[in-house]
């Protein structure tokens, strides 16, 4: 099963949520969509990419998120990633994510980080 892109609105963000095994190129093709239409539609509101869902988080993945990111700050839009399984907080390490989007365990929290 490849990734499924759900998105949802949860209270202060709109929610981006990966699910399934992988992340291919066609994946990374609609979350770019995906996060261009709901710029369009709704500039303002901060997003939160959950990975927590996502069996594998590779490269077309990592690419995907930091591109979200990086068009988010240009616009001034927060945009947070929910995660919090150790093995790929590591990867997000190594490829010096935390630098890019504060990352939290949960969508709670992240809510909270909002709010401070």
């Amino acid at each position: 099963m490849s990734c499924r892109i759900h998105t949802d609105r949860n209270g202060q963000f709109r929610l981006l949520r990966l699910e399934g095994s992988d992340f291919s190129p066609v994946q990374q093709a609609e979350f770019r969509g995906t996060v261009q239409t709901s710029l369009e539609s709704d500039g303002k509101t901060p997003f939160a990419i959950d990975t927590t869902q996502l069996d594998l988080v590779g490269s077309c993945c990592l690419a995907s998120i930091i591109e979200a990111g990086m068009t988010c700050h240009k616009l001034g839009v927060p945009v947070v990633l929910v995660e919090d399984r150790a093995h790929v907080l590591e990867v997000f390490e190594v490829v010096s994510l935390p630098s890019i989007l504060p990352i939290y365990p949960s969508l709670d929290q992240a809510t909270d980080s909002l709010k401070a």
